[in-house]
């Protein structure tokens, strides 16, 4: 019961370390996409509180805060927070976090009118998107392929910008976004026209007619009507000019009660004005052109309205007023020429900075590529130098181990010699005197021969022990030695059990617990008290002779207080 207090009492302590999110956002989160408007006011009457939000809180204010201008269409070239938002997502926040701080950032160059860097931004966040997650948010996904296809299109990069538009589509229908999807065709439409691929774009703009009329939006559709309308007129059809026109006056909502059309689409001036002039009707288009005049918005305007009125005075025969207009065409002319050439200068610039940014971009790529190799041929050099000392160290061993097995091999053949010429005196011993001699001498010589492969021999215990010297197991395993091979379990254990019957004190003394013998030290006294050298002994134990002398030292000084290894082998000999 007291565990559970603890535990219920965690819990609480945690659910407190968690601070909820602050109303304010969930109220501006609730309105940014349908009225952007209203959660950009709550947004700024609580900018103050904002200040106070917990990190996480405060970048989610912020990047809503970017939101909700961009929805509202209040130009963001101000807006300076957006790269701390996606620093803190990048470490912090989700996909779907640092795909909307991309946009966003993107829309903020877009705003300053950087171009290159606006596309980055754009092209940043289409990347991170991935359509195949069922959290990827399409329709955000259509919007930014719909900036992309903006930006593309101002820089008169048409294709791309037909690439992007049918990218937003795409994603538009998949949103179920039927609005978008037709505007993104609408765009589309543009362009074709740009490329001077007339066909095409007047293809399009009946398409685009007639998707909004049968979703009902007849504004929109009269809206579209602009490239429609021109068409008509270029090729005198102008009964179908004339439904479009009317359609176009009594759908499209840019029309106040007094019929005057709202600034930035005075071009329609034009349309009713060539429309007028064809039909030989050139009062009405004598007013249209002087209100195009009138409420013109930009250089365009002014030079249509000036050329249509002194066209319009030429076929009247009004010598001074065709001059007037003349000049004044004249005069407008030089100025769209001029801001003509400076938009063209502007973008140019734009594209040799997206040019730049790409060349940079293309030196960083070659600059990664170049440290990649180089850290490939280090390692591949690190690889075969690592295999050079591998081999050369194997070589190294099998080298040495050669070389003890030689050592073994001469030790046993001369012990197997001398232990036959021990059996073969014995069965002279009543012969003749003088192969007993000679059989003498043959001993005597291999005594001398093995006493050069150890510093202690007693060769009194030796003959005396010479059963135990010869015996089957220890043979066999003197033969392991010199064949460098290694003694199985179960002869090892054969080995102590003789040496526990035929040597029971020397047995007992090493088995003492005051010494601690380990298992290898027991088997070095014993090999050694059975006439094995070093070499044999290192090969039987699978340890290197140094390791062998190492234990021999230790064990003399454990065993017998005596320092060194020159004295073990004799005191081993004495047990």
């Amino acid at each position: 019961m007291k565990k559970l207090s603890y535990f219920i009492f965690a819990l609480l302590l945690l659910s407190c370390s968690f601070s909820d999110k602050p109303f304010v956002l969930k109220k501006a989160e609730a309105l940014v996409d349908s009225l952007p408007d209203a959660a950009l006011k709550i947004l700024e009457e609580n900018k103050s509180a904002a200040d106070g939000f917990p990190t996480r809180y405060r970048m989610d204010y912020l990047l809503l805060y970017a939101m909700a201008m961009n929805k509202s269409y209040v130009s963001m070239d101000t807006v300076g927070f957006m790269p701390q938002v996606i620093r803190y997502y990048e470490d912090h926040g989700s996909t779907g976090d640092l795909v909307k701080a991309n946009y966003m950032m993107g829309c903020v160059f877009r705003d300053k009118g950087d171009s290159p860097m606006a596309l980055r931004y754009f092209l940043n966040a289409t990347r991170l998107s991935d359509v195949n997650n069922s959290d990827c948010d399409v329709n955000e996904l259509a919007a930014i392929y719909g900036q992309i296809g903006y930006v593309f299109y101002n820089q008169r990069i048409l294709t791309k910008a037909i690439e992007a538009w049918h990218k937003c589509q795409k994603y538009a229908l998949l949103a179920g976004d039927t609005i978008r999807a037709i505007q993104s065709i609408e765009y589309c439409g543009y362009s074709y026209r740009g490329l001077n691929k007339l066909d095409s774009a007047i293809s399009i703009a009946k398409r685009v007619y007639a998707s909004y009329k049968r979703i009902g939006d007849n504004e929109r559709a009269a809206s579209s009507l602009g490239s429609l309308i021109l068409y008509c007129l270029d090729t005198d059809s102008l009964d179908a000019a004339k439904k479009y026109m009317d359609d176009y006056i009594m759908h499209s909502g840019y029309f106040d009660k007094e019929g005057n059309l709202q600034p930035g689409h005075e071009s329609f001036y034009y349309y009713l004005a060539d429309y007028y002039e064809r039909l030989d009707r050139l009062d009405s288009a004598e007013y249209f052109y002087r209100r195009l005049l009138c409420n013109a918005t930009n250089y365009n305007s002014s030079e249509n309205g000036s050329r249509g009125l002194m066209r319009i005075y030429s076929r009247k025969g009004e010598a001074d007023s065709v001059m007037k207009y003349s000049n004044m065409f004249v005069d407008s002319n030089d100025s769209s020429s001029f801001h003509r050439s400076a938009a063209e200068v502007s973008k140019m610039q734009a594209l040799y900075d997206y040019s730049e940014n790409k060349a940079l971009a293309i030196r960083e790529s070659n600059r990664a590529d170049r440290y990649q190799y180089l850290v490939i041929v280090l390692l591949l050099f690190l690889l075969f130098f690592s295999l050079g000392i591998y081999f050369f160290l194997t070589k190294l061993r099998k080298r040495k181990m050669r070389a003890l097995q030689e050592i073994n091999e001469r030790y046993s053949d001369t012990l197997l010699k001398y232990y036959d010429a021990i059996a073969e005196r014995d069965k002279l011993k009543s012969g003749i005197e003088k192969q007993k001699n000679s059989m003498e001498e043959e001993i005597m010589y291999l005594k001398n021969k093995l006493s050069s492969f150890s510093d202690e021999t007693d060769w009194a215990k030796w003959d005396s022990e010479q059963s135990l010297l010869s015996h089957e197991v220890v043979m066999r395993i003197h033969k392991h030695a010199s064949r460098g091979k290694m003694p199985s379990a179960s002869e090892l254990n054969s080995l102590i059990e003789v040496v526990k019957q035929s040597l029971p004190g020397f047995y007992e003394f090493l088995s003492n617990p005051k010494y601690a013998v380990s298992d290898n030290e027991m088997l070095v006294c014993i090999f050694t008290r059975l006439h094995f050298i070093p070499s044999e002994i290192a090969t039987l134990l699978n340890l290197t002779k140094q390791r062998i002398s190492n234990m021999r030292s230790g064990l003399n000084k454990k065993l017998f207080k005596t320092k060194g290894t020159k004295s073990f082998t004799a005191n081993i000999y004495r047990l």
